[in-house]
């Protein structure tokens, strides 16, 4: 799936908020507000400002998030989102999609947003969560 052809998309900067993040014993499923997602031994669970939980696959989790405070990198404890730059649209209908790797499908309801952080890999975001952890960025 390719968000940017959607004709409401627009590009959104991930604010860079401090996260609790543990990393998996043992494969598991985490029950994300959107479906449930196959979470490998190594991959991170993360606790979002709302208590949501999601998992990240460790490939992509340091290049998307960086140990602050006490915690060394690679130990669970507090993580901070790097800024980065994403595709992503609102939108009006129901809508599911498949996770990279046979790990789930996400479900959206009206009014939820798509976002594409890589080429095949997308998320689904609760309306309320994404206005608090994403700004428009603004063409110049």
């Amino acid at each position: 799936m390719d968000i940017a052809q959607f004709p409401n998309s627009a590009s959104y900067r991930r604010k860079p908020d401090l996260f609790a993040v543990e990393f998996a014993v043992r494969e598991q499923v985490i029950a994300t507000l959107e479906g449930p997602v196959l979470c490998r031994e190594g991959d991170a669970i993360i606790t979002g400002t709302a208590g949501e939980r999601w998992p990240v696959p460790i490939e992509v989790f340091h290049s998307r998030y960086v140990a602050r405070a006490l915690t060394g990198d690679g130990e669970s404890g507090q993580y901070q989102s790097l800024p980065r730059t994403v595709q992503a649209v609102q939108i009006s209908t129901p809508v599911k999609i498949s996770l990279s790797a046979g790990r789930g499908q996400l479900a959206g309801s009206a009014g939820d947003w798509l976002v594409q952080h890589a080429s095949g890999d997308c998320s689904v975001v609760r309306e309320d969560i994404f206005r608090n952890t994403y700004e428009r960025v603004v063409d110049r």
